[in-house]
Parts: structure tokens; C-alpha cells; sequence
């Protein structure tokens, strides 16, 4: 993701650690031993219980991997990286990093004990110096192999996108001031959806293009009403993963259909995969040599192209019927009233959480800055509050903090919630105390999925609150 414009911010991610890995095991030997009992003397030695099979995954990934999906795209060319809750492995990767080894009677992988620290998600990250796809299979434990395949597909396409057109991408900043509470935008919003679901069910190409120019008429409008940046936001989400799912659902040979639920009116990022697929589904009847201009003109928008695509068409565009243009109105704002309820009663149900708290505090010279988060599982809760529900790393020259699978909530040091720097975090409902380890001029944490490391801060421990603040003196001698 792009990071906002400052020179003392460091680049954001959706996900990926800099924070050290634990101590590698020395001797090689050693490490196939543990992989041939992994891989050999357990019973159901290639899934873990209650998780789906890595080998299954492959094989069905090498299957679909074969489809043409995009110009130029091969997910065969593109390394893999699968953790299954007991090793990482890596498929078809160039350089496996110390410690991976060769995989009986299998030369396209390797494999290592444990989880490899840049593994946090379905995402990528740099494995080794390349570029790799990632997968959690504990995140697809109710999914078939087919479609945790498909997952891979999407992911493998993302390396493709950066690789080849880097701009196909969304400024992650943007999603923290998005008008979601503007029942207006909704309403606008959820009337270009049911055009998109008109134009996709459309028995005829001229119905399709008649339901496509009424749902870009309701989107200039929206538009014109909006921040640029959000609708930016829009466009750059819709090609970044809209596109990545459209490739998905190609793969398994039918679309997704998630264009026709509109589901919770948070969820803006998760409404840029649907309408972007939406949109690719439409060009496909519309202009069946989309693909290649797209390829030509990579910063073009995908609504643009659909534009391009009707641009000829005769006629009165589709209209939606009055009672459906009421019933949608009379949703929306009954769904922005809850969703402004809902923000205030997320954040109290965190901050009640019984059990162990960790607040930071950072001295106003100080602050923290993101690193990493995870924009799927983001709410911002109120002014310069936002409540991170999966992953969140963030640091500064003498500190670094990263929170996996556990909940977090930052307050803003700046306008932005998030992109001005960060004042401070609170982590609460933790199981056990956390254990702080102290040198002469730092402190350490490590303890239920809260990772912790500062030089010059202080702490102090009231009941079951551990405050740390960073930047504010150098700790005492104890």
C-alpha cells in the first residue's frame, strides 16, 4: 500500500514483520529429522487437524494454475508459501532461506518446522529476497482444496500486479476517512449495486449495457459528491482486488456473485473486490478485448472502460423503480444510525474485556508510526480512534510494537487516525500477566501474540494495568 506524505513516516504494509525471527535451529541435520517425523511417522502427516491438506491445495492450485486467467500471467512462475500449522512450505521458490529443506520425493518444495515469520495472512511478502504468495490455512479450515487453490490464485496474482503494473493499487490511508456515515453515499451506492446486478443478469448485451450506463450515472454522481480521495480509494481497490478476484473466480469457472449482497456498509474494502469483479464480468460481454487495453493502458479505471464500452449504445438508460429507490433510502440511513451505534459499542466491549492490559503512551516528540495493519479487520471507532481486530505493527527509531491475532486500539497523534502517527495503544483482555524483560537501557514483551521492544521507556504495573511509555525518560535501575 502507499503510505501518506511525510517525511518521518515509515512505510505501512498490510502485513509483514521486521521484528527478529526466533533462534534458528544449527545444525542441519536436526531440522531433517524433525521434517521426517513431520513428514513420515505421524498419522495424517500432510494436514493438520481440523485444516485442509497442503498437498491437496497444490495439486488443485497446479490444475487451475494451467487455465489462462490474464495476459501473461502463470501462478506456476510465482513462489508459494503455505503454512499449515505445524511447517511452512515453499513451492517452486528460487532461494529457500537457511533452515528450508527439500521435501521427500517432491523437487518443487521445501520445508521448514514452525511458521516462517513474514507468513501473517493470504497476503505476500518477501521470502528469501523474492516476492512470494502466502497462505494461513487455519483461515480457510471450512473451505474445500479447490477453493483454498483459488485463494492462492488470487494472491499469486498480486505478486503478478506488482511485478508488471505497481500503480494497480489504492492509497490504504484513505480508508480511515471514508464517508462511510453519509447515508446519501450510501443510498447512491447501493443503487449502482443494483444496476451492476441488473447488467450482470441481463439476458441480452444491450440489456447489460443499458443497467451499465444507469449504474455509472448513479457513481458520477456519487463521485461528485465525495473526496477525491475516496473515490480514488474506490477505483484503486476495485483493480487491485476486484481484479484479483475476478482472476479467482475464473479459476474455479464461475464469479463470485458477491455484487448481489451489499452486506455491512463498513465494509468498503471488501465492496471494491465485489464491484470490481462486478465490473470485470460486465467487460467481459461488453468488450471481450478488455484484457489487452487494460495491459495497453494500465491507469485506466475499470468504470472508465465500461463508459468506453456503452459509450455507443441508443436508448434511454435502465431506471430503478421507485418503491426499490424508497426501500433502498429508508435502509440506508436506518444502517448509518446503526453503524454510528455500533462503532461506540465495539470500542466499549473492547475496553470492558476482563483480564490483563497493556497500554502504551508515546511523549509528544515521540510518537509511534504504522508499519503494518490489516485493512479487512479495521473500524474506526471515533475522532482519531481506530480498533485493529487482527494484526498491527508500528515503531519508531527505538521501539517497535507488533500485535498478531489479538485486538488493539490506537488513538492518533495527529489529524489523520492513523497516518499522522499514533499517541498511543491499548491492548486489553490478554490471559496471563505479561512478562517484561529489562537490560540497562530496554524493555521487552512477549506474550499472547503481543510482541514488544523499546530502548529509553519506563513502566509500571497498577492491578492488571502494565502502562509503558515510550520516550518519556530513561527507566530507573531496578
Amino acid at each position: 500500500m502507499r503510505q501518506a506524505e511525510n517525511s518521518n513516516r515509515q512505510p505501512a504494509r498490510a502485513f509483514g514483520s521486521t521484528l527478529p525471527a526466533g533462534p534458528e535451529l544449527s545444525c542441519r541435520v536436526g531440522m531433517i529429522v524433525i521434517l521426517a517425523l513431520i513428514f513420515c511417522l505421524r498419522p495424517g502427516i500432510h494436514a493438520t487437524a481440523g485444516q485442509p491438506d497442503a498437498l491437496a491445495v497444490i495439486d488443485e492450485f497446479d490444475r487451475m494454475a494451467a487455465i489462462p486467467l490474464w495476459p501473461g500471467f502463470d501462478p506456476r512462475g510465482i513462489p508459494l508459501a503455505i503454512y499449515d500449522g505445524q511447517k511452512t512450505l515453499l513451492l517452486r521458490h528460487p532461494h529457500p532461506p537457511v533452515g528450508f529443506v527439500a521435501v521427500p520425493d517432491r523437487r518443487d518444495l521445501t520445508a521448514l518446522p514452525g511458521r516462517h515469520p513474514a507468513i501473517l495472512a493470504n497476503s505476500s511478502a518477501e521470502i528469501g529476497g523474492v516476492q512470494t504468495a502466502t497462505l494461513l490455512l487455519s483461515l480457510s479450515a471450512s473451505r474445500t482444496p479447490r477453493e483454498i487453490a483459488a485463494v492462492a490464485i488470487h494472491e499469486t496474482f498480486h505478486v503478478f500486479q506488482k511485478r508488471r503494473h505497481d500503480q494497480w493499487d489504492a492509497n490504504e490511508a484513505d480508508l480511515f476517512t471514508y464517508p462511510a456515515t453519509d447515508a446519501e453515499l450510501l443510498t447512491l451506492r447501493r443503487l449502482e449495486s443494483e444496476c451492476l446486478r441488473g447488467a450482470l443478469s441481463a439476458v441480452s448485451r444491450r440489456g447489460a449495457a443499458c443497467w451499465s450506463v444507469r449504474a455509472l450515472a448513479y457513481r458520477a454522481e456519487r463521485f461528485r459528491r465525495m473526496p477525491a480521495e475516496s473515490s480514488a480509494y474506490e477505483r484503486g481497490t476495485e483493480i487491485k482486488e476486484g481484479l484479483a478476484q475476478y482472476v479467482q473466480f475464473k479459476a474455479l469457472g464461475s464469479p463470485s456473485r458477491e455484487i448481489f449482497g451489499e452486506g455491512d456498509l463498513e465494509d468498503v474494502r471488501l465492496r471494491g473486490y465485489a464491484a470490481g469483479e462486478a465490473l470485470g464480468c460486465i467487460l467481459d460481454r461488453l468488450d471481450p478485448d478488455w484484457h489487452a487495453t487494460l495491459e495497453r493502458a494500465p491507469a485506466e479505471s475499470l468504470d472508465h472502460l465500461v463508459a468506453l464500452a456503452v459509450h455507443s449504445e441508443s436508448g434511454e438508460p435502465c431506471q430503478v423503480d421507485a418503491a426499490t429507490e424508497a426501500r433502498i433510502r429508508d435502509r440506508a440511513r436506518g444502517d448509518v444510525e446503526a453503524s454510528i451505534h455500533g462503532r461506540i459499542e465495539a470500542r466499549n466491549r473492547f475496553l470492558s474485556e476482563p483480564g490483563w492490559r497493556i497500554e502504551v503512551r508515546t511523549a509528544p516528540g515521540d510518537r509511534l508510526w504504522p508499519k503494518g495493519f490489516d485493512p479487512m479487520n479495521v473500524t474506526v471507532t471515533g475522532k482519531g480512534e481506530v480498533l485493529h481486530t487482527r494484526f498491527l505493527n508500528v515503531g519508531n527509531s527505538h521501539a517497535e510494537i507488533e500485535i498478531l491475532d489479538h485486538a488493539s486500539l490506537t488513538a492518533a497523534a495527529g489529524e489523520h487516525p492513523l497516518f499522522d502517527g499514533i499517541a498511543s495503544i491499548t491492548i486489553c483482555g490478554l490471559p496471563t500477566e505479561p512478562v517484561i524483560s529489562e537490560t540497562t537501557d530496554a524493555i521487552a514483551i512477549d506474550t499472547a501474540g503481543v510482541t514488544l521492544r523499546a530502548q529509553g521507556a519506563r513502566w509500571e504495573k497498577n492491578g492488571q494495568v502494565v502502562t509503558i511509555r515510550i520516550g518519556a525518560a530513561k527507566p530507573e535501575s531496578r
